[in-house]
């Protein structure tokens, strides 16, 4: 289940229970989701939605606030890669017209309101259930974590139908201290969210703690996945350098050796090159173990780097290496 479903899924789980919140969800579900066909009596009403539970809900308060009884149409979509099974909430003219009347959406005699309705969101509860019905109706969720996600990062999206009814909603996420985009692009509008921590804010606003936390755990696990990938890079990055050193190395201490001067060396040089000829690929700490004359880290690569200083004068042309060896991939 990807987290837009799991947060609507967690909305929907709660009725509300004071008629002023069930007014303010039905008109955030229609500013969010609906159409007003005309028709010869006037202007019915239509919320369309994929979601079962949203259109059963709306039904639900339509007939607690107005005794209006609406009818549920399961229908197919044409869409351009193929069809979405979507469901609808309609009433008539002659019984939308009190419930949009009711909710704002219609103000007497004909003027219809794009706007967030104020006049039905002056308490605080009301305007968390506004929001929590727009988010059913119109609002998504995408994080990189989702299979799905055609986005890097974080994004709550809210689409609209007009410019004005996305800039009130913003106006009303910014009263609450949620500082949202609108984006308006040909005939799309939309009020968005790209920062985790105001997605995070938004969730624990409209009291949706189930979508709270799942939010919470996708980006830990991101957090997780990244803190492992970055180690690996690190520890790749290391056994390259650890590599090209001892290549160095052992290039030096074969020109020693070709030249004669191995059996040349003291005990402990001699000790050291054999035992780095014969593991190429060891790490200082591991060379430690084999030697007959055992030293430090820092012993070791001094000794090393005395080595590529005789090949040196033997006519080579190597680099020195590296005062600060680089560091060993973990022994745990």
């Amino acid at each position: 289940m990807n987290i837009t479903n799991t947060l609507k899924e967690d909305i929907l789980s709660v009725k509300p229970a004071k008629e002023c919140c069930r007014r303010a969800f039905l008109a955030g579900a229609i500013l969010g989701g609906g159409s007003l066909p005309i028709e010869h009596g006037g202007l019915g009403l239509i919320i369309q939605s994929p979601s079962e539970e949203l259109i059963e809900r709306c039904v639900e308060l339509a007939a607690l606030l107005t005794k209006a009884e609406a009818d549920i149409v399961k229908k197919d979509k044409e869409l351009s890669l193929g069809q979405r099974i979507v469901y609808e909430f309609r009433l008539p003219s002659e019984t939308a017209a009190p419930l949009l009347v009711k909710t704002g959406i219609l103000q007497p005699p004909y003027t219809i309101k794009e706007t967030v309705p104020e006049y039905i969101l002056s308490n605080l509860c009301c305007k968390k259930s506004f929001l929590r019905g727009i988010f059913c109706a119109a609002g998504s969720l995408l994080v990189s974590a989702d299979k799905n996600a055609n986005t890097k990062g974080y994004y709550l999206d809210i689409a609209l139908s007009s410019e004005e009814s996305a800039r009130s909603v913003a106006s009303l996420m910014s009263s609450m201290d949620i500082v949202p985009g609108v984006r308006t692009k040909k005939n799309n509008f939309s009020v968005y969210l790209k920062n985790s921590e105001k997605i995070a804010d938004f969730c624990i606003t409209i009291d949706a703690k189930k979508g709270y936390f799942a939010l919470q755990n996708i980006l830990a696990s991101r957090s997780l996945r990244n803190d492992v990938n970055r180690k690996n890079n690190c520890e790749v990055a290391n056994i390259d350098k650890t590599l090209s050193a001892s290549a160095k190395q052992v290039s030096a201490i074969e020109a020693i050796k070709k030249s004669g001067l191995l059996s040349a060396l003291d005990d402990v040089l001699r000790d050291t090159a054999e035992v780095r000829l014969a593991n190429p690929d060891a790490t200082l700490t591991e060379l430690a173990k084999m030697l007959r004359y055992p030293t430090s880290k820092s012993g070791i690569n001094h000794r090393l780097r005395k080595l590529i200083e005789i090949a040196k004068d033997t006519g080579g042309n190597y680099a020195e290496i590296e005062e600060d060896h680089p560091r060993e991939r973990s022994e745990s």
